[in-house]
């Protein structure tokens, strides 16, 4: 994978942010999606819905 840096307008950011988190997916998945619809080819095993490490909680 590489790193992309985007500067985005704020609302945009808030979108992404509440449709990540309504739908279970992570903004990155959002984007590459988007990319994808868009016509660019992104291979799926990188369209990973929830990248994000499952917390354990301990008790």
């Amino acid at each position: 994978m590489s790193s992309l840096r985007l500067v985005i307008p704020e609302y945009v950011d808030r979108q992404l942010a509440t449709t990540a988190v309504t739908t279970g997916v992570t903004k990155q998945y959002l984007v590459l999606k988007a990319l994808s619809d868009a016509g660019f080819e992104v291979a799926p095993n990188d369209l990973v819905e929830d990248r994000r490490k499952s917390r354990t909680k301990f008790r």
